[in-house]
């Protein structure tokens, strides 16, 4: 609570808003709009003296948006690391689980890897714990089989991630340094993920065309 108090107005208004919960009267989706995001990004970053960024990426973007001397601090994880072995290989008669942790909404791309799989794999899993979604992107999903279930904390990231044979992060926008990729590599598991914004910077497995369902299917086929 102190850390909060001591930051800017601007930055302790972003983070609130960003942490907003919708209400039983709310919209299903809370996210902000992207111009919202961009007014509340330009009122946070106006009063800080030092600025860092988990990816060069977002650096990159920051450089053009006219801001200067960003230090890059990469993201690290508490994640205890470990090797399990991947469930498809202890068990072969268990289906293909693949796993997809954060809030499914369309830029997230979870419907592409939903397509891929029933194109090629319908016998596999695809498991996505997360923020209910939207209720016709919830039944675009599980008219693919999605399974939706609810968020995961922090302390069973890991053993949700052993139960999964690959991770995906299959995001149709550029994201930053999302923690997942550094969360899967402390559980040894393999990624498949869009090759796009500071994705690639992290992740150790297959980088794939965002949005691209024939990619994604011969990814999972393999």
């Amino acid at each position: 609570h102190r850390t909060f108090a001591a930051l800017p107005p601007g930055a302790r208004t972003l983070l609130k808003r960003l942490n907003q919960r919708p209400g039983p009267a709310a919209a299903p989706d809370p996210l902000l709009s992207a111009g919202q995001r961009r007014d509340l990004y330009r009122e946070a970053l106006a009063a800080p003296t030092i600025l860092v960024a988990p990816s060069r990426d977002l650096i990159r973007r920051m450089e053009e948006l006219g801001y200067a001397d960003i230090r890059h601090v990469p993201n690290g994880t508490a994640l205890a690391r470990a090797a399990t072995p991947l469930p498809g290989l202890a068990d072969p008669s268990r289906p293909l689980t693949l796993l997809f942790l954060g809030t499914p909404v369309e830029h997230k791309g979870v419907h592409v890897v939903a397509e891929a799989v029933s194109r090629v794999a319908p016998g596999a899993r695809l498991l996505v714990h997360g923020r209910p979604p939207a209720p016709d992107y919830e039944g675009r999903l599980r008219r693919d089989g999605v399974e939706l279930a609810r968020p995961v904390d922090h302390l069973s990231i890991g053993d949700a991630i052993d139960r999964a044979d690959v991770v995906c992060v299959p995001s149709l926008w550029p994201e930053n340094a999302p923690l997942v990729l550094l969360e899967a590599r402390a559980r040894n598991r393999p990624v498949l993920a869009s090759d796009i914004g500071g994705i690639p910077e992290t992740a150790q497995g297959l980088l794939l065309p965002p949005g691209d369902v024939d990619a994604w299917a011969a990814a999972v086929s393999d």
